[in-house]
């Protein structure tokens, strides 16, 4: 049996599919990957016979429809007026999920390739290795770049919990220190940081206990320049770090400009041996803030199958990626260790 589609008014390349029939007699499929665009309005399923509710936007997944004795289906094109502009899908990339190691250092490269302003290039977003917490463990946190109105920003920040609040360490002369709420609340260290587009920025943040403190440090690094300390922040309770970590791509503002960059060279430290472990997959995600849609395919993009770098790229509308479906692991070529293997002082 063939599964047809009619795109009622959009375009796209969106092919047949052949469906099976398994021993009840229900048939059962699997829609096509590509998303048809239409101007002014906004692709939400599949429809035949009324049952919309079970083949949503994204077509993941086996699908089954009633027994019947046709040798085709036709599914139409399901729209709604877009009256607002759609916001660019989160992407994330995780690099590590716990594995019972406790790491004390994180680092990763990225480079800018498309900027907007409104963006989050969160480099470093951790969960720290604290044990027995459902919530936001201790010392968990995240480190980045930003673009905000025309300037380039890096940022530092930790999470309260109902364990403590951390505390401002260290800031540049003329950062903004502050507490930040909204989703959660903590405190963060915005230092200016004038990153160019095109151009490799390494950033390395360590953990180091001091009395019965965890100090999170922030270190930086530009292509053609050497480590700079921008921030720190202490938690009070020793002996954290990091047990998982991800890169992600937002903006904030909920707007959909294009902008994307590239990430490679992510490595973690174990904190018993010092010795270091290479990051080199990354599980690739992303949802609509707008509605909590997951693993869409249109305004992103991702690519770096057996390459040495990552590209993620989200926003700019009208966009379906070339790559394969959501969630993908992409594999980079890298050393087995960063160029720098000790603490930076």
């Amino acid at each position: 049996m063939t599964i047809y589609y009619q795109l009622n008014g959009g375009s796209g390349d969106v092919n047949p599919v052949e469906a099976r029939q398994d021993a009840s007699g229900a048939i059962r499929f699997r829609h096509p990957a590509a998303i048809p665009v239409r101007p002014g309005w906004r692709f939400i399923g599949w429809i035949c016979g009324g049952d919309a509710a079970n083949h949503p936007l994204e077509g993941a997944g086996e699908w089954t429809a009633a027994p019947c004795n046709e040798l085709s289906i036709v599914y139409v094109a399901q729209w709604m007026p877009d009256v607002h502009p759609r916001f660019a899908p989160y992407l994330s990339a995780t690099l590590y999920r716990p594995d019972g190691a406790l790491y004390d250092a994180v680092e990763g490269q990225w480079r800018c390739v498309q900027r907007a302003d409104n963006t989050y290039y969160c480099l470093h977003n951790w969960y720290s290795g604290a044990e027995g917490f459902t919530g936001i463990a201790p010392g968990s946190g995240y480190a980045g770049f930003q673009a905000c109105r025309g300037k380039g920003v890096a940022i530092l920040s930790l999470w309260n919990t109902d364990r403590g609040r951390p505390t401002v360490e260290f800031a540049k002369s003329g950062a903004v220190a502050e507490p930040f709420g909204g989703e959660g609340s903590g405190v963060h260290v915005l230092t200016d940081y004038p990153w160019r587009t095109g151009v490799w920025y390494t950033m390395r943040i360590q953990a180091r206990t001091v009395g019965r403190r965890t100090v999170y440090e922030q270190w930086v690094k530009a292509a053609d320049g050497g480590w700079e300390k921008l921030a720190a922040i202490a938690y009070p309770a020793p002996k954290l770090g990091f047990s998982w970590d991800c890169f992600f791509l937002e903006d904030w503002q909920g707007g959909n400009a294009m902008r994307g960059c590239q990430l490679r060279g992510y490595y973690a430290r174990r904190a018993l041996f010092g010795r270091w472990r290479s990051l080199d997959g990354y599980e690739i995600r992303n949802h609509l803030p707008e509605n909590g849609a997951q693993n869409v395919r249109f305004d992103c993009d991702f690519r770096g199958l057996n390459a040495d770098t990552v590209y993620l790229r989200s926003g700019g509308d009208g966009f379906n990626a070339a790559a394969p479906a959501l969630p993908a692991i992409l594999r980079v070529k890298q050393d087995g260790k960063p160029r720098e293997t000790g603490f930076l002082d």
